[in-house]
């Protein structure tokens, strides 16, 4: 072998290594992307965590809100049964008495008679039927708009965790795959480099030992 080919095997050694050395830089790059590229998703990830935390305060405001209410609503109960089983012989004084009574009573038909005998007044025994009939439509509209607020927190509650977790999966299933095709892609060319220069290093030692 002449100089001049040994001079030729150098190059192409030296070309090799350079090559390498490139290639290594073109990883290090692809790594250095995918972790700026989690970076840049952190903020949203970030920002659905904290939509989430503010829907579980809402939900727990409602819930300690709907608790609230039941503790009243069994209350108000506890009161209907009490003045329903008042006596019919109870003397009533005054008309505050009678106010008293009926504000505890469910409907018109659960007043005592001795009570409705002390409504003289036919005016006043409408406007008492009307507060009942009111009172019992109140009571329905709130049965129902609890009923809708409690569909809405658990459709949006629903939606926004499928939401979150589509998107964590896409990217993450994203990123994964890119950062595997591209590393799959220069270690074989690595691998390929680091073989041609084993074969010219050895190439070189038999020469030099002839």
């Amino acid at each position: 072998m002449s100089k001049e080919d040994i001079q030729k095997l150098n190059e192409e050694l030296k070309s090799l290594e350079i090559r390498v050395q490139e290639n290594e830089i073109i990883i290090e790059s692809q790594e250095i992307q995918k972790s700026s590229l989690l970076k840049n998703l952190q903020p949203k990830y970030l920002d659905l965590k904290s939509q989430e935390k503010t829907l579980e305060k809402k939900l727990q405001h409602l819930n300690d809100e709907l608790s609230k209410r039941k503790d009243l609503e069994n209350a108000f109960v506890r009161s209907l049964e009490l003045g329903s089983k008042a006596k019919a012989s109870v003397k009533i004084d005054n008309q505050n008495a009678i106010m008293n009574v009926l504000s505890n009573l469910k409907s018109w038909d659960s007043i005592p008679d001795i009570v409705k005998k002390h409504l003289d007044e036919q005016e006043h025994i409408f406007e008492t039927k009307k507060v009942f009939s009111k009172k019992a439509e109140l009571s329905l509209l709130q049965e129902r708009l609890q009923s809708r607020r409690k569909s809405a927190i658990k459709t949006l509650t629903i939606k926004l965790k499928s939401d979150k977790s589509l998107w964590e999966s896409e990217w993450e299933h994203k990123i994964d795959t890119e950062s595997t095709i591209l590393k799959s892609t220069y270690e074989k060319q690595l691998s390929d480099l680091q073989f041609q220069k084993r074969l010219l290093e050895i190439s070189l030692y038999k020469f030099t030992q002839k």
